[in-house]
């Protein structure tokens, strides 16, 4: 329902999803607040042939 907490808090997520996926980020399928970019979830979500970066080796 319009002007409640709840309302306020969808339309904020709705507004930072627009934000990241407009910056080239892809949202995390179970999370709504975790992004990626450049990542292996990054590049089969885009179905991009490879990601830009692996994991880093210590």
């Amino acid at each position: 329902m319009p002007g409640t907490p709840e309302y306020l808090h969808h339309q904020n997520r709705e507004l930072l999803v627009s934000i990241m996926t407009q910056a080239g980020f892809v949202q995390h399928v179970g999370e709504w607040w975790h992004f990626s970019i450049g990542d292996q979830m990054w590049a089969y979500a885009l179905g991009a042939e490879h990601a830009l970066y692996g994991r880093i080796l210590s």
